[in-house]
């Protein structure tokens, strides 16, 4: 499955995509935030026959943070998230960084649908990100979880005296 980077031309097939997921890309601010960053923010497309079917991208905050990622319903659950995350981490490495975090919605959260955001913190945990707590942001609705994914190890700041 080819993942190559994203580029601008690619913006409005990821806002297609988004707009097939309206139980996660529900909110009309979250809709807009996620169309600016796929045409301003680094990241990666995941294709099938030369459509995209998902991506990812990433904003550069402290360490970077992916800050949009989604698969089309039709391609969900074939490997193309792990695969995004994938050429993200290699990307990310490559330049030096030693960790990626996301934010997803928190597990405090009562969803009633079967397809929600459980199986989003799933899918990080299965491809090394792991929970670091629960925090209330003042532009989330809901809270959110902030989870971490160490890249590599970073050099020791020990000095021998």
């Amino acid at each position: 499955m080819p993942i190559r980077d994203l580029s601008a031309a690619d913006a409005p097939r990821c806002d297609e995509i988004i707009a097939a997921l309206p139980t996660f890309f529900g909110v009309e601010s979250g809709i807009q935030a996620c169309a600016e960053a796929v045409r301003t923010q680094r990241g990666w497309a995941a294709e099938l026959d030369g459509v995209v079917v998902g991506f990812l991208t990433v904003e550069q905050l402290i360490n970077p943070e992916i800050s949009w990622m989604a698969v089309h319903p039709a391609h969900r659950h074939c490997g193309f998230g792990k695969a995004l995350v994938s050429a993200a981490v290699d990307a990310l490495v490559a330049d030096g960084c030693t960790l990626l975090t996301v934010l997803t919605l928190g597990p405090s959260v009562v969803e009633k649908c079967a397809d929600n955001y459980a199986g989003t913190r799933r899918f990080y945990r299965s491809v090394g990100f792991q929970a670091v707590r629960e925090l209330d942001l003042a532009d989330w609705e809901y809270p959110a979880l902030l989870m971490s994914r160490q890249l590599r190890q970073p050099r020791s700041t020990v000095v021998n005296g």
